[in-house]
C-alpha cells in the first residue's frame, strides 16, 4: 500500500507525542538604518511562514520505530506531513465560523454562529493552512478581523477549523537524527517549516 500525503502526524492511543514546541511566524520585512542618522527604513514584502522544532517525549522502542517510518517516510525535504499545535484546539465552547476574503489579504471577514467568542490568538485551518486571528471574532455576529500570516487563497465562506487546526509541513533539511539513551528510550527532534 502506497502512502498518501501529506502523512498524518503521529499520535499513540489517540494522544499527542509531542514533548515541546517552539512555533514561529516567520515575516518578509527588513529594516535599514542609516549609519549616520539612525534614521530608520522599513520594508514589509507583505508575506511570512510557520517555522518549528517539534521535541517528541522519549519513546520506548516500539513506540519509535512507529515513528522512524514516520520520518523515513518523510524522504527528507521531498514530502510534507499535517501538523498543528496540539494545544491550540477547541474542545469545549467551540465557535462555529464561516470566513470571505482574497488572496494576500490581512483581513477576513468572519461569520461566527455560535454562542462562543474565537478567541484573539487562536489558531485555525481555513482549506488547510493555518493562520492565528489577532482579535476576538464575537459570538452570533459578523465582524472583520486580521489574521496571520495573510491570506493564501481567495475564500468564500470557508468553514474555520478549530478543532484541530494545522497545517501541511515539510522537513526543514534532509538530515534528522534521533538519540538512543540508556534505557532504549529513544529521543527526537525535528526542526520543519510550512510547505507553501
Amino acid at each position: 500500500m502506497a502512502l498518501s500525503y501529506p502523512l498524518t502526524f503521529p499520535t499513540i492511543n489517540g494522544k499527542t507525542i509531542v514533548e515541546d514546541l517552539t512555533m514561529r511566524l516567520v515575516q518578509s520585512a527588513a529594516v535599514t538604518t542609516s549609519s549616520t542618522s539612525f534614521v530608520q527604513q522599513v520594508q514589509d514584502f507583505g508575506t511570512a511562514r510557520w517555522e518549528a522544532e517539534i521535541t517528541i517525549r522519549p519513546l520506548d522502542f516500539d513506540e519509535a520505530r512507529a515513528f522512524q517510518a514516520f520520518i523515513a517516510g518523510l524522504r527528507g525535504v521531498a514530502k510534507t506531513f499535517r501538523f498543528g499545535d496540539p494545544q491550540q484546539t477547541y474542545t469545549s465552547n467551540v465557535p462555529v465560523c464561516t470566513a470571505s476574503s482574497s488572496v494576500g489579504s490581512h483581513t477576513i471577514g468572519i461569520t461566527n454562529s455560535s454562542n462562543h467568542v474565537l478567541k484573539a490568538g487562536s489558531h485555525v485551518s481555513i482549506l488547510g493552512r493555518l493562520y492565528v486571528v489577532l482579535e476576538d471574532a464575537p459570538a452570533n455576529a459578523t465582524t472583520s478581523c486580521e489574521i496571520m500570516p495573510p491570506l493564501r487563497d481567495t475564500i468564500t465562506s470557508q468553514t474555520l477549523d478549530v478543532t484541530y487546526p494545522s497545517s501541511v509541513w515539510r522537513l526543514a533539511s534532509n538530515d534528522v537524527e534521533w538519540r538512543v539513551g540508556r534505557e532504549s528510550l529513544h529521543s527526537f527532534t525535528l526542526a520543519c517549516v510550512e510547505a507553501i
